[in-house]
């Protein structure tokens, strides 16, 4: 379980979280919706250990996690550039990400994400559904216990894209991840949130599975967010 109490977040005078608290049982999913600007990725990036709280707590299965270093956390990240490495082939990435090379699970992670024929192609070389598959392989490599996406398909087109967000859902299910999605895309949303926490201007605005928000929206910014006349 993750669990975030009372976490804030300033950078210079600007507030990017306010307050924020919620929480995500083991293996569910969950959507962290809104628009630009409204500190989404700032919340990953809190969770992966990558940025410092200013206040409030992180917990994972109880345990404080606000000292320990990014590689003790058993957090993967997909950023929204992919941030592969252009100077390594689809195979040296995901080796890379490993204590020891292990040929078998690099063989298997790569026909899961269907790209056993481009272990030796580098990124430059890869189209784009390819490149986020790459991104999914080498952030899942490593067996984590936490999946965090950072809007890895706001470039993707539309029929890609669901096939993506298929492949995502079934790793994660067939790994039993527990999975933190950020979008702006109420289109994605919905195809894969259990829950969604709506954040705008730092703060949650609403929480519940988006057929709530939708029928039942809080205020005038999630009634226009959402679309609701």
């Amino acid at each position: 379980m993750i669990e975030l109490r009372n976490i804030s977040k300033s950078l210079g005078k600007n507030k990017i979280l306010r307050d924020i608290s919620f929480s995500v049982k083991k293996a569910d999913k969950l959507v962290i919706l809104g628009p630009s600007g409204s500190g989404k990725t700032t919340v990953l990036r809190l969770i992966a250990g990558l940025e410092i709280l200013d206040q409030g707590q992180i917990f994972f299965d109880k345990k404080n996690m606000n000292n320990v270093v990014p590689a003790k956390r058993g957090v993967s990240m997909v950023f929204q550039d992919l941030a592969l490495w252009p100077h390594m082939s689809v195979w040296e990435n995901l080796a890379f990400c490993l204590n020891k090379q292990n040929k078998t699970k690099i063989t298997e992670m790569l026909s899961a994400v269907g790209l056993e024929d481009k272990a030796k192609a580098y990124p430059q070389q890869l189209s784009g559904g390819e490149k986020q598959r790459l991104a999914l392989a080498r952030s899942l490599i490593f067996n984590p216990k936490i999946l965090l996406l950072d809007e890895p398909l706001s470039s993707i087109d539309p029929l890609l894209k669901d096939n993506l967000i298929k492949l995502i859902l079934d790793l994660q299910k067939k790994m039993w991840i527990t999975m933190i999605y950020v979008t702006h895309d109420q289109a994605e949303a919905a195809q894969i949130a259990q829950q969604v926490i709506l954040l705008h201007q730092g703060k949650i605005e609403q929480k519940g599975s988006l057929i709530e928000i939708r029928n039942n929206p809080n205020n005038l910014f999630v009634k226009k967010f959402m679309g609701v006349k």
